[in-house]
């Protein structure tokens, strides 16, 4: 089956894999859009601490491609590889993460640090401002390792491995293979497609059966719980306030995902740039936990950065 697009003058256009090495653009994409190694619903995303970060493995260095922390304060590891996967890629994610797991808030802090260009605030800061987290302590980071394995093409070798090792020791290995084609105009278009070997624990509602969250389908619920917050004590609304009464109402519903939909749906939050997918612009934010609805009337027009435009 081929691949079109479709032009402004309604004529299709081929458009083409090439055999270019995009390991290394690849690796610009996921860290400007953390999004892509999670599912298009979801509200997933990551803080990146590290790109080729060095690693002491035994007695020599290796270098991750990325390394971040998602909102469960895990560690995120990233392997990327160009073409197919080698069957050491195996082996080469579990030096990461046994490199990883040892690592303190101290050495995730010095990691950030130096990944960052201008940095004015520390991890514990810069991950309670993008998360809007509050009372956050440095035990909650790193519990747990998060690992992904990207190519053009994983290996049935190392799928059964990785199947394996989440089964029976439930690791959190994951698989994203992806394609790069360009059109006749050079415009990139890439296929993402994503097999996670990590199966996640399902939550059942009261009634014994699961839910199935879309990311508008929780935007129209937390929009629908603000509005109704909104009209009963005043213009502005805290965080927790709205996690809370969404949580007491949809249990299977995460709590961090609550959060991550009004962050994404804040206009001058500028950490709703790691939410890209489906923003709408609901809610205006005060200080930090404290919102109000957005009034374009008086708030401006931002953009999907969370920076004012006029």
């Amino acid at each position: 089956m081929g691949l079109y697009k479709i032009d402004n003058e309604n004529v299709a256009q081929r458009v083409k894999s090439e055999d270019i090495d995009y390991e290394s653009l690849f690796e610009d994409w996921l860290e400007n859009t953390p999004s892509l190694l999670f599912d298009d619903d979801s509200l997933e995303t990551v803080l990146w601490i590290g790109r080729q970060a060095t690693a002491t493995v035994g007695n020599g260095v290796k270098y991750p491609d990325l390394i971040g922390i998602d909102y469960d304060g895990d560690l995120v590891i990233v392997e990327l590889k160009k073409g197919r996967t080698p069957r050491d890629v195996i082996a080469q994610i579990l030096e990461y993460a046994s490199w990883g797991h040892s690592l303190g808030y101290e050495d995730l802090n010095s990691m950030f640090l130096q990944y960052a260009e201008e940095p004015t605030q520390s991890l514990l800061e810069r991950y309670a401002d993008q998360f809007d987290i509050e009372d956050l302590k440095e035990d909650h980071f790193n519990k747990r390792q998060k690992l992904f394995i990207v190519a053009e093409k994983i290996d049935s070798g190392v799928e059964q491995v990785s199947k394996y090792l989440c089964d029976v020791y439930k690791m959190n290995i994951n698989h994203l293979e992806y394609e790069v084609m360009k059109t006749p105009q050079k415009e990139c278009i890439v296929s993402v497609k994503k097999s996670f070997g990590y199966v996640k624990p399902i939550i059942l509602s009261q009634d014994g059966t699961t839910e199935r969250w879309g990311g508008d389908k929780i935007g129209d619920i937390v929009y629908s719980a603000v509005k109704s917050h909104v009209g009963k004590s005043g213009k502005t609304f805290e965080l927790k306030e709205i996690v809370d009464l969404v949580s007491k109402e949809h249990p299977t519903m995460r709590r961090d995902t609550i959060r991550c939909r009004i962050t994404a749906d804040c206009v001058n939050h500028t950490s709703r740039r790691h939410y890209p997918s489906g923003q709408k612009d609901h809610y205006y934010r005060i200080e930090k936990g404290k919102f109000r609805l957005y009034d374009p009337a008086t708030d401006g027009k931002w953009n999907r950065e969370g920076r004012k435009t006029n």
